[in-house]
Order: C-alpha cells, then sequence, then structure tokens
C-alpha cells in the first residue's frame, strides 16, 4: 500500500529546517489548515523548530500536542526529553526515557542518559542496571563502559576505576566519553597512573594532550580539533588572523565559537605589553619576568592545572598592565591547603615560601586570582598575605561532607573522600576565614546564576564581610571565566586598584 501524500506545505517547512530555517518552517506550518496542523508529524516538526529558536515553552506545548495526538515515534519521543532536559524537568525527563525503551529496547543513547540521571540523583543499583541493560552492539558496549566508568568514580573505588578502564582499552574500538580522567588518574597510586595513561595513549595517541605533561609550550595541535581550542592556541601565539579565519569556517551563530572570538578581540595586542609574557612548560610554580608597577598577581590554577583557559592568556593582561605574576598548581591535589609540593608541605610552609617570592618581585601590592577549584586557595591565602583584591571563577567555598551533601555537589568523589582523611572539617572551608578578616580584603566571587552547584558554594560565603557575589546571568555551567573576560571584569580587577 503507498505511503499517503504529505502536505506540501509541510514538505517545505522540512526543508526549510534542513536548511537552518526555524522561522521559516514555523511560518509554513502556520500556513496550514487548523485541521492538518492539528497532525501528530506536523506538532513534532513545530516542537523541533520552536526548540532551534529557544522558544522552550512553545516547543513543550507542541510536543504535548504531538503525543496528545498519538505521536509514540522514536523521535517525538526523543525530542519530548531533549525538551524537557532544556527546561529542567529531571522526573519528566526520566519518565519520557522509559517509555522511549520499552518501545525501542535496543536505544542505547537513551539507556546511557537514563543512567546518567539515575547516577545524578545518587541512585546507582539503578545506573548499575542501566549499564548491565544495555544492548549487545559496539555502540552498546561503548556507552555501558564510559556509563560504567562514571559509576566507580561516583563510588570513589579506585579499583574498580582501574577495572573499566581495563575493558575500555580491550575492548573499544574507540575511547568513549571518559570525563574528568586526568583528575581521576591522578588520585592513582603512581604505578598504576604510569601503566594505565601508557596504554591509554598508546591505544589511542590522540588522547596524549589530555593525560601527559600538564601543560607543555603552546601548540594548536593539541587542541584535540576543537575549533575554540584552537583558535585560542593560535591568537596566544602570535597568529590571530588565523584564528579569526578558523573561526570563520564555522557557523557564525555558534555560542562557544561567539565566546571564544570575544575572548580574542580583547586581548591585548603586542604593542601593549609592558614585559616578556611566561613561557608555561607546565611546572608548579611559574614565575613572569620582573614588571615595573610594584604589583604581583599571584593565580591559583585548578584541578586540571590550567585556569580555564591557558596560563599564557592571563599573563597578556598582567603584562599590558607592567605587572608582575606568579602562577601556581596544585600538583599535590589537597585544594592548596597543603601547599605546593615544589615549594612546601604545609600552610606556614607554603606563606613563608610565597613570601620570599613576593618579596624577589619587589611586590608591594598584591592580587590574587583563583579559577575553579584554585578559587579556595586564593581565598585562604590571598587573605593571609593581606591582598588588596581577590577574584574567583567558579570556586568551591566548602568541602565539608556536610556542605557538599546539602550543595547536593557530587564533583571530585576520589579527591574529596581523600581530603576528609586527610585534614579537619575547618581547612575545608573558607567561610570562618573571610569572617576573621572582618573585609579587609575585597573578595569577588563570580559564577554560572543557573549552575546550582556554584550557586550554593558561593551563597555559602554570603554577608560575610569583604565578599561581592557576582551571578553571572543566563550562564548554567561551571566554566565562568570567559563571560569574566567578555564583560570587562578582569581588565578592571588587574588596572584598577581599589
Amino acid at each position: 500500500m503507498p505511503e499517503p501524500k504529505l502536505p506540501p506545505l509541510l514538505i517545505m517547512a522540512r526543508e526549510a529546517l534542513k536548511a537552518d530555517d526555524p522561522a521559516c518552517a514555523l511560518a509554513l506550518l502556520q500556513d496550514m489548515r487548523p485541521k492538518l496542523r492539528a497532525r501528530s508529524d506536523v506538532q513534532v516538526l513545530a516542537a523541533t523548530a520552536h526548540l532551534a529558536l529557544g522558544q522552550d515553552s512553545d516547543a513543550l506545548a507542541a510536543i504535548q500536542a504531538a503525543r496528545k495526538a498519538g505521536a509514540n515515534t522514536l523521535r517525538a519521543l526523543q525530542l519530548q526529553a531533549r525538551i524537557q532536559n532544556r527546561i529542567g524537568d529531571k522526573a519528566g525527563r526520566a519518565q519520557t526515557l522509559t517509555e522511549l525503551l520499552e518501545r525501542f529496547p535496543q536505544e542505547a543513547g537513551a539507556r546511557h542518559q537514563l543512567g546518567m540521571h539515575h547516577l545524578q540523583q545518587g541512585d546507582l543499583a539503578a545506573a548499575d542496571a542501566c549499564a548491565a541493560a544495555m544492548p549487545d552492539t559496539a555502540k552498546g558496549l561503548k556507552l555501558r563502559l564510559a556509563l560504567a566508568y562514571q559509576i566507580a568514580v561516583q563510588r570513589a573505588d579506585v579499583q574498580e576505576i582501574g577495572q573499566v578502564l581495563d575493558r575500555i582499552i580491550a575492548e573499544c574500538e574507540s575511547c568513549p566519553d571518559l570525563p574528568d580522567l586526568y583528575a581521576v588518574l591522578a588520585e592513582f597510586p603512581p604505578e598504576p597512573k604510569q601503566d594505565l595513561t601508557g596504554r591509554l595513549i598508546a591505544r589511542w595517541p590522540e588522547m596524549a594532550a589530555r593525560l601527559q605533561a600538564r601543560r607543555a609550550v603552546l601548540d594548536p595541535s593539541r587542541a584535540q580539533g576543537k575549533a575554540s581550542e584552537q583558535a585560542l592556541i593560535l591568537a596566544l601565539t602570535g597568529q590571530a588572523e588565523e584564528a579569526r579565519n578558523l573561526l570563520a569556517t564555522h557557523r557564525a551563530d555558534n555560542p562557544e565559537l561567539a565566546e571564544t572570538a570575544a575572548m580574542i578581540a580583547a586581548l591585548p595586542p603586542d604593542t601593549a605589553l609592558r614585559r616578556p609574557l611566561v613561557v608555561d612548560e607546565g611546572q608548579d610554580v611559574t614565575v613572569s619576568p620582573q614588571g615595573e608597577t610594584g604589583t604581583t598577581l599571584l593565580v591559583f590554577t585548578g584541578l586540571a592545572d590550567q585556569a580555564m583557559v591557558p596560563i599564557e592568556y592571563i599573563d597578556r593582561f598582567c603584562a599590558a598592565a607592567g605587572h608582575s605574576a606568579i602562577y601556581l598548581r596544585d600538583s599535590g591535589r589537597t585544594l592548596y591547603i597543603a601547599g605546593v609540593p615544589a615549594l612546601a608541605e604545609d600552610l606556614d610552609g607554603m606563606m613563608a615560601a610565597l613570601r620570599g617570592l613576593l618579596q624577589d618581585r619587589q611586590t608591594s601590592r598584591l592580587l590574587c586570582m583563583g579559577t575553579s577549584a584554585g578559587g579556595f586557595g586564593a581565598i585562604r591565602y590571598g587573605l593571609r598575605l593581606e591582598a588588596e583584591k581577590v577574584l574567583c571563577a567558579s570556586p568551591p567555598t566548602s568541602c565539608t561532607a556536610d556542605f557538599l551533601a546539602s550543595a547536593e555537589d557530587k564533583r571530585g568523589r576520589l579527591l574529596m573522600r581523600r581530603l576528609w582523611a586527610q585534614f579537619d572539617a575547618a581547612e575545608l572551608d573558607v567561610e570562618p576565614d573571610l569572617r576573621a578578616a572582618s573585609g579587609r580584603c575585597q573578595v569577588d566571587v563570580w559564577h554560572g546564576a543557573d549552575y546550582p552547584i556554584d550557586v550554593a558554594h558561593a551563597a555559602h560565603l554570603a554577608g560575610c564581610p569583604g565578599v561581592h557575589l557576582r551571578p553571572i546571568a543566563g550562564l548554567d555551567q561551571h566554566s565562568s571565566f570567559a563571560q569574566i573576560v567578555i564583560n570587562g571584569a578582569l581588565q578592571d580587577f588587574i588596572v584598577n586598584e581599589r
């Protein structure tokens, strides 16, 4: 029996969507007769177009109308789950994914998404069940092991993580997504870490950039194909025109690339530099050439050993201001509580070492800055070193077990369990430090206004003397540094006195 003929306007609307013109698609659908507009396939198409335009409530209404009209196709259920994810309806999304899997049990992607939902809710048994039920296909195997890796990380079980990584190396054709792998492997004993790192790189050489030296000389080939990373590295190595050309080859409406373009545009030119730039070779401590202003910027990088950007990016602003700079890496993985191994192994020794470095730079004015986990160290040492100002990008402010549970912050389980055993609760919270400082230091805490974990950490410092909370409207992710640059806050922090 031949398939029923599709309405011409529906065909044209589909073509408009394929051509990345959702507004045209919606206009064509609106021209259809009401009876035709009520069809389930028309409403699915309308929901797709509304979603592409960021019209979440309209997309939700359209997909609900489609489902009411009988749309139970794989595409309709996937689209409903996407919309629910966009609007933050976690329970509804889980219900949709469950229904999808009842109808289409071989859909490995949906099973992985449902497993991640259970993992985020702390239901490890349900996440395990999702991993076990993955279809026996190449994609199913890859997603099963990707989910198993995240479950093992959540359990903070080094042995289980190692076993999963062994299977991934042996059984997967391509490497699955393994978030925070560098930080996870940092929690392994030296020999197993070296063995796993070597075997992962031997299996997939492109992983070397993620797993080897914390930071090598800037090289665009290390950016693993991401246009945003490649463009930024090109700009930092004197190839700004090539960076702009690279970005121009991609869609102009890509938010990540637009953000990168704005960051590149903000960079001070070579002619503005008042001292030579640092050369980052991956050390725990990188010290800039002497500045001319008496101001030193002390930067505490995060657990990925970067400051959300290469340290050379920050150094351009510092060099343009004529300031000295010192960049630190937390190779001991203690949030700088136990110092930096290259300088000292406790707080008192670290303070003495930093004072010596600052004296060598002839420092009369100190600024401290920290990104992500580095923000914890920036606050603690900034207060003790009597910094004039501290700037933090999405910092953790308390890592006690009770606080992290209340904030539903499940990040870094391996690291946190070690820190809980290693330090007292008072050492894992900077709020008492700030109250004791009585506002002597200005502390700006920038974070995504729509990223709940960072909102909770910032709120922990609400009311502390000298603390200014700076939520970034519309930002729903941890990486906040780019917006700090784009809105001029970094430049203001470095250049202007309190």
